[in-house]
């Protein structure tokens, strides 16, 4: 029986560099790329100061095309801080990586090959834990990787993997299976992949940490790493601790009622400090023109006030009064048109798009890679640009 305590993290992708931000907000960009190193720093802090015995990172510690020698230079530097091991599975973002002949890794660090291998650990205490663990050697592979793990009977095992669980076997990411997963011997599963963390399932334990820094809104909330307690070889405690630096988040706020100047003192009262929000305007007024005809003027108005940073304004209301579809007049018809267009399937949505005199195909990957929600909202705003056009011109 083993009393010991561990670090599991993944997903650092360290040295991003925010490319969309970038062309928008140097100076942002610049923060985001610092703040996925001073989260995984922050993880060593954490290391030491609950006296763990050992780390796990189960994959995509790096983005394989923008892994620099500084960056892996960081990543070794922060690492030697560490007086314990750390056992890492590479992930598909960093299959290969460079520059290894040049900044090696600490000596505590033990990788993990393209084939299973498992290392037995001998605790300060005198007990001992078992790693097993198996890393991407391709960007994508369908071969189940966690299938190749297995765990002693007689010891607590740690199996660390980067994998697809339960997504289909479609998945290029090495697809696996819960249920194959619960029953092989091993107590924990650290896995790595996922961008939001989730407990899969409880003894055996199997765990998506997330990512140790939200990089876009859609990673929003609070990221880090989970702290494993372990106690007579039983998971005693998994406690989620966050280290992110800056935090992505959604703010709806709603125009109803009011004029700009309450609008504004409205919505800047609700970002917090070191957040990066995304306004999703609501509602129905006067204001909705407005927004929509000078949103970068009423964004750097709502940043003057705000404690935190905005990206970007999602515009979802509607004007005091929106035709309705059904008639037979021209506003009528053209809202008609709107609706049946937003009810399509996104294939045919996008094909749409991009077969406009004005789109270029080259724009379709761009549009690929919008939401479900953010193309209907595309949708939407072009409908109600196009009827606020109508009435401007009834006028």
């Amino acid at each position: 029986m083993s009393d010991f305590r561990f670090i599991h993290c993944a997903d650092l992708h360290l040295g991003s560099r925010f490319a969309g931000i970038r062309s928008r907000d140097g100076e942002l960009a610049e923060r985001m790329t610092e703040s996925t190193f001073s989260s995984f720093s922050g993880i060593t802090d954490l290391a030491r100061s609950e006296n763990a015995d050992f780390m796990v990172i189960s994959g995509d510690i790096f983005d394989k095309e923008t892994i620099t020698p500084r960056t892996r230079f960081r990543f070794a530097e922060i690492l030697g801080r560490l007086d314990i091991p750390c056992f890492i599975a590479w992930g598909n973002h960093d299959h290969t990586t460079s520059w290894e002949e040049g900044v090696p890794l600490p000596a505590n660090v033990r990788e993990f090959g393209g084939e299973p291998e498992r290392f037995m650990l001998e605790l300060r205490n005198g007990g001992a834990v078992e790693i097993s663990g198996i890393s991407f050697t391709s960007k994508n592979t369908s071969e189940d990787l966690a299938a190749k793990l297995e765990g002693g009977k007689d010891v607590f095992t740690v199996g660390c993997v980067h994998c697809d669980v339960d997504s289909g076997d479609a998945s290029a990411y090495a697809p696996a299976r819960l249920v194959d997963m619960i029953d092989k011997d091993i107590d924990y599963w650290a896995l790595g992949h996922i961008h939001r963390r989730a407990v899969l399932h409880e003894r055996p334990y199997v765990v998506y940490p997330g990512n140790t820094q939200g990089r876009n809104i859609k990673e929003s909330g609070e990221k880090g790493a989970y702290v494993v307690t372990v106690a007579s070889d039983t998971v005693e405690e998994l406690r989620f601790v966050p280290t992110q630096k800056i935090v992505w988040e959604k703010i709806e706020a709603d125009i109803t009622g009011h004029s700009l100047g309450s609008f504004i003192d409205s919505v800047s009262s609700k970002i917090k400090k070191d957040s990066v929000v995304r306004i999703a305007v609501k509602g129905r007024g006067a204001l909705d023109n407005m927004i929509r005809s000078e949103p970068d003027d009423i964004l750097k108005a709502i940043q003057s006030r705000s404690a935190g940073t905005v990206a970007d304004l999602e515009v979802c209301s509607k004007p005091e009064r929106m035709p309705s579809a059904g008639g037979n007049d021209l506003v009528s018809k053209v809202a008609s048109v709107a609706d049946s267009v937003m009810g399509m399937e996104r294939g045919r949505l996008i094909d749409i798009i991009c077969d406009t005199a004005t789109s270029k195909k080259h724009l379709r990957k761009y549009f690929e890679s919008m939401s479900d929600e953010d193309l209907g909202n595309l949708v939407g705003d072009a409908k109600v640009r196009l009827l606020e056009r109508f009435s401007e011109a009834s006028e």
